[in-house]
């Protein structure tokens, strides 16, 4: 007899449902996920082909997530998987 931990992963992947998921759970964890100074000054907009579109408040706090990047998407692809999050681009605007 199975259990509801291997049967609902296969069910969804079936599906494709697994990876919209995934990226539902970046925007949900995102303060969980690179921290709350980041996240103040930053909103995941949407993932596209494997590439998340960032907010960021500032030009400033831009130039900064810039040098963060690969620690981020390292932190991400941990989390929610590679195949998820390929790479990350940052732009200034509200949200």
């Amino acid at each position: 007899m199975e259990g509801i931990k291997e049967i609902l992963p296969r069910t969804l992947g079936k599906h494709g449902l697994i990876e919209g998921i995934q990226e539902r759970r970046i925007v949900h964890d995102w303060k969980d996920l690179v921290g709350e100074t980041i996240a103040a000054h930053t909103h995941p907009q949407e993932i596209s082909r494997g590439k998340l579109i960032v907010r960021v408040d500032s030009s400033a706090w831009l130039h900064q997530l810039k040098f963060l990047k690969s620690d981020i998407l390292q932190i991400l692809q941990q989390k929610v998987g590679e195949e998820i999050v390929k790479d990350i681009c940052f732009t200034v605007g509200q949200f």
